[in-house]
Order: C-alpha cells, then sequence, then structure tokens
C-alpha cells in the first residue's frame, strides 16, 4: 500500500489514479456500461464548451493569440472538443467526504484519520484482482496514523476480515485469490488486538557489532498453547507495550508498579551522590538526571501473578533477543518459593544473565514489609495508612509494639503477618489494601524531601539495574 501520509493528495490530487482503478474494477467487462459513462461525461463536456461564456473566452483568446502568429500559419483554438476516455474523465472528478448529516465537503477539511480509512478502503476494494491470483499480499505501514484507539480496532478488524474472507474459490483449477495482509505498527492497541502467534517483533540486535535489526515470529519462540493463550488473555492495550519497549521491569502486582517510580528518584540521587563522592563524577544534579530518563525509558508491567516464564519467553527466547534489559521483581513468600524461582530463570536463561540483558531480584516478604523492615520508613507507612484508616491507628501501635527492639527480619515478618491477617480478631492485623496503600506510599515519596527514605536492597539492585547503573559507573 502506497504510504498513508500521501492519502489526502491521492484522493484529491490531479491523478485520480485510486478513483480510477475502482472505476475500472466497477466498470470489469461492461463495455455498455463504460461507453455510456464516457458518452455521458463528454456530451456534458461539450455542453459546458458550448456555453456562452466559454464561446466568449474561446473568442477573445484567438483574438490575442492571433496577433502573436504570421497570417499564413494562423493556428486555431478550441476548448474541450476532443473525447475523453476513461482515465481522463476520473480526473476531473474529485471525492468528498463528511460525517453524515453534516455539510459535504473537501477530504483535506475532514482529517488525516478519515481520509487514510478512505484510502485503504479503496486499495482494498482493488484486491478483487486478486481472484487473477493464487496468493495476493497487501503491505500496510502503521495504519493507526492519525486514528484514536477505537478506530484503530475496527480498521484492524476490517483488514482482518478481507483476508479471512480471502481464497474461498471453490474451483480447484482456478487461482485461490487469497489475500494476506502484512501490518507493520508501533501502535499497542494494534498488537494487542491479534494473537501473538500472528505476532512478529521486528528489534535492533543489540549483540551485532553493525547496527542492524532483526525478526523474531513469537508464535516460533515454543510457547506451549497453554502459555499462549494466557499471553493473548493478559495482553491489553497498556501491556502491550511488552512488545514494544527495550527495558522492562516484570512486577508481580499492582503496589510494585506504583512505588518503583516514586522510589526511583531517591535510589538514583543516593547513588549520585556516591558517585561524585568517589570523584567519578562532579554534578549530583546532573547524573541524578542521566539515571533517572534512563530508568523513565523503561515499561514496568504487572503480571498480576508469580509466573513469569512466560513473559520471559516472549522477550528473550529465539535467535534474536528484542530486548536490552528485563528485570524481574518478584518477593521470596513465606515458603521461599521467590528463591526457587530466580533459580530456576537463571537457569533457564543462563545466557542473557551472563550478558547483562536479564536481572532477578527477590524480596525478604512483601513490598510493604520490606520497606517497614527499615525503622526510618515507619512514619512515613504510618502516615499513609493512617490517611486509610483513622480510625484503626491501635492495630498499627500493636504492630510497633510487637517489633520493638527486634531485628529487621523480625520487622518484616511481624508486618506481613499483620497484612496476610483475616480480621482483627488475629494477633497482628492490618487491613491494607496493596492499590490503595500503594497509591498513598507513592504518593508520600514524591513529596518526601528528607533524608528519613531507605530504599530495600533488592529494590535499589531492580532500580539500579533497570537505570543501567553500571555502565554509568564503568
Amino acid at each position: 500500500m502506497p504510504p498513508l501520509r500521501d492519502a489526502v493528495r491521492d484522493l484529491d490530487g490531479g491523478e485520480q489514479a485510486q478513483l480510477h482503478d475502482v472505476l475500472r474494477i466497477v466498470v470489469g467487462s461492461n463495455s455498455e456500461l463504460e461507453e455510456s459513462f464516457v458518452d455521458t461525461a463528454n456530451e456534458a463536456l461539450r455542453q459546458v464548451a458550448d456555453h456562452d461564456l466559454a464561446v466568449t473566452t474561446t473568442e477573445v483568446i484567438q483574438t490575442f493569440f492571433r496577433q502573436t502568429t504570421p497570417p499564413n500559419r494562423e493556428h486555431v483554438i478550441e476548448l474541450n472538443q476532443r473525447k475523453l476516455e476513461l482515465r481522463r474523465i476520473a480526473r476531473l472528478l474529485r471525492i468528498q467526504l463528511a460525517e453524515r448529516q453534516v455539510p459535504i465537503g473537501d477530504i483535506a477539511a475532514t482529517g488525516l484519520g478519515y481520509a487514510n480509512l478512505l484510502f485503504i478502503a479503496m486499495v482494498v476494494l482493488q484486491l478483487v484482482r486478486a481472484k487473477e491470483s493464487d496468493l495476493t499480499l497487501l503491505l500496510v505501514e502503521e495504519p493507526e496514523a492519525h486514528l484514536h484507539p477505537q478506530l484503530q480496532l475496527i480498521l484492524l478488524d476490517f483488514l482482518h476480515e478481507q483476508a479471512r474472507s480471502s481464497g474461498q474459490v471453490s474451483d480447484p483449477t482456478k487461482p485461490s485469490g487469497k489475500v494476506q495482509v502484512v501490518v507493520t505498527t508501533h501502535s499497542p492497541v494494534l498488537a494487542s488486538t491479534v494473537s501473538v502467534r500472528n505476532v512478529v517483533v521486528v528489534a535492533r540486535d543489540s549483540d551485532s557489532a553493525d547496527w542492524c535489526t532483526k525478526a523474531t515470529a513469537i508464535r516460533a519462540v515454543g510457547l506451549l498453547d497453554v502459555q499462549r493463550r494466557k499471553i493473548d488473555r493478559y495482553l491489553n492495550s497498556t501491556r502491550a507495550a511488552l512488545l514494544f519497549a527495550r527495558d522492562i521491569v516484570l512486577v508481580e502486582g499492582i503496589a510494585e508498579m506504583l512505588v518503583l517510580p516514586s522510589l526511583a528518584p531517591h535510589r538514583l540521587k543516593e547513588l549520585a551522590e556516591e558517585i561524585v563522592s568517589r570523584g567519578e563524577g562532579t554534578d549530583v544534579e546532573a547524573i541524578t538526571k542521566k539515571l533517572l530518563r534512563q530508568f523513565r525509558s523503561a515499561t514496568l508491567i504487572n503480571i498480576e501473578g508469580v509466573d513469569f516464564e512466560p513473559y520471559l519467553q516472549v522477550l528473550l527466547d529465539g535467535e534474536h533477543p528484542r530486548v536490552d534489559r528485563v528485570v524481574v521483581v518478584t518477593d521470596r513468600d513465606h515458603t521461599g518459593a521467590g528463591d526457587e524461582r530466580k533459580s530456576h530463570y537463571e537457569k533457564r536463561f543462563a545466557p542473557h544473565v551472563d550478558a547483562g540483558r536479564l536481572a532477578v531480584v527477590v524480596g525478604g516478604t512483601t513490598l510493604e514489609a520490606e520497606m517497614f523492615r527499615m525503622a526510618q520508613n515507619e512514619e512515613l507507612l504510618h502516615a499513609a495508612f493512617l490517611s486509610l484508616h483513622p480510625n484503626s491507628d491501635h492495630h498499627w501501635k500493636k504492630v510497633v509494639a510487637a517489633v520493638e527492639g527486634k531485628g529487621l527480619d523480625d520487622r518484616a515478618e511481624t508486618f506481613a503477618s499483620a497484612i496476610r491477617a483475616k480480621s482483627a480478631k488475629d494477633e497482628y492485623y492490618l487491613d491494607i489494601a496493596k492499590g490503595e496503600f500503594a497509591h498513598v506510599v507513592a504518593e508520600a515519596l514524591e513529596s518526601n524531601n528528607g533524608p528519613s527514605l531507605s530504599v530495600p536492597s533488592y529494590l535499589e539492585t531492580a532500580i539500579d539495574a533497570v537505570a543501567h547503573v553500571a555502565a554509568e559507573q564503568g
């Protein structure tokens, strides 16, 4: 398909090639229909040429033109007296466009999005010619241009239906007329609409000495059907950024997804200060901004569970990895399952661990408990808890009293058990809805300019990996 950036020009320009092609398709082999249309157009043009204004204009031009030539070389002019064929008639026509019940107008005044849709529809219409071939490829580059998400979905359904309904020829001796549609896109909306078995990711090969791109068909990376269905169900227009990002953080819950971006500035400022103190830099603010820019270029994906492996397969398996770095953030859990996951992933994807492309970090219990582990975070968390439960301070104080003088592990475990408790009848009980609490904590972190904050060590590791701190220090 021609570039969509030329849609308005091609639809409203002088050549009218798309319109002519459609006219030719509609006419088909009906010579009488074509002859009637051409005769009607030429008769209308003759009437225009015979109008008093046209005749007078011709005579005026002839009078002045006659004075430029010798009498024995006099030339005579006329307006549109020759017979026009279908292509020339098409050039005289213009498609106009407007929303229903709105006065019709030029295509350019309607908006680029609808002009693109009209252009695509006319090109697809011409694919009836595919009946003359066994396979026709329709290559569409970034059809999402100038379309809001709902129109993108309708367009993709349209293209999918055209491909699906093609090739249904009952006579095996005739061409199948199959149409295959290949769409290139940067739109997560489109990428999340089709199954990953129909997705090919094209990405820069960061392992190559020379700059190049490589293509990987997701259906070829070895996903089991149950894993593929899980990915398909999971991906929506937000999560489909998984297929486009170069740096990705996979987390198991909403709390990490909300709080990590708020923790990062604290951690990276601290790192910048360390770098300057070692004499490896002079400007804390500039280094912090650089590290933050790298961190914020990453995409955080909440998989809402602990089965990270299918997502790692989509990102890493195959001959050519599609990402620069993947960081998995998971909890150890009271069963120790997090350590087992880390060991399994590091073994399963060992080449990517060795290349620095994959990092798996494990927290001691859960995010909230790991933040409570450090006593200096207690005030911030207490304020967040009270903002949600102003009448439950006695529950908080009971937990704090229980960990008085205890070690860091005891602090975290006691807080984690209080979060897991089902009711106030349990020994320790904190009614914390992870999403709401994380929002409040993130808000407090973003407004906290004091030195009292301590980032849990496993999240320090995660933030450092996402921000490519090793490269900055190297």
